[in-house]
């Protein structure tokens, strides 16, 4: 059968419920940020850290285990798309979590990981603020809208009957 290895199918996965849980408590905390949901903000930053670790090896995985090839009669179009938003994806996975704990950083926060204080990376900066904070902000629009191409292509590659999400099953 044409699949990722386990261990990158099951990585996949779990960085997508992880992914799920980190955008709604994302998107809850700075909705009620007024009222210092800071339990919510631990959680989230921890997670992140979390996926920032899965990120590095699933990067890891990607170089040195075997992608499976894809269906003969793709289109050379469909193709470049998939590896550019698989790309931009990576490079999502990446951005979010460093500016994220930058932003904590700037703003004069710590970041842990579930309890266990991280090293300050970035010096607390009043004039940097807006900007990452926005750069974070529209970070994780830009990741909603790749994740929601990628998971439209898989539906409809998977309607028209064409083996894709067996792959990554």
């Amino acid at each position: 059968m044409n699949k990722y290895c386990g261990s990158v199918r099951i990585l996949h996965w779990v960085m997508m419920v992880l992914f799920a849980m980190i955008f709604v408590i994302g998107f809850v905390m700075v909705e009620f940020k007024d009222t210092k949901p800071w339990k919510l903000f631990s959680l989230h930053k921890s997670t992140g850290v979390l996926v920032f670790i899965l990120v590095l090896l699933r990067i890891m995985l990607r170089f040195t285990t075997t992608a499976p090839l894809y269906p003969n009669h793709f289109p050379s179009i469909n193709i470049i798309l998939a590896k550019i938003v698989h790309g931009l994806l990576y490079i999502m996975m990446l951005f979010m979590p460093i500016s994220g704990y930058a932003l904590s950083n700037i703003h004069g926060f710590e970041v842990s990981f579930y309890g266990l204080t991280l090293p300050t990376l970035f010096p607390a900066n009043p004039e940097w603020e807006t900007y990452i904070d926005d750069a974070h902000s529209c970070g994780a629009w830009i990741f909603l809208a790749l994740l929601a191409i990628h998971i439209a292509g898989v539906v409809f590659h998977h309607v028209r009957e064409e083996d894709v999400l067996s792959r990554m099953t």
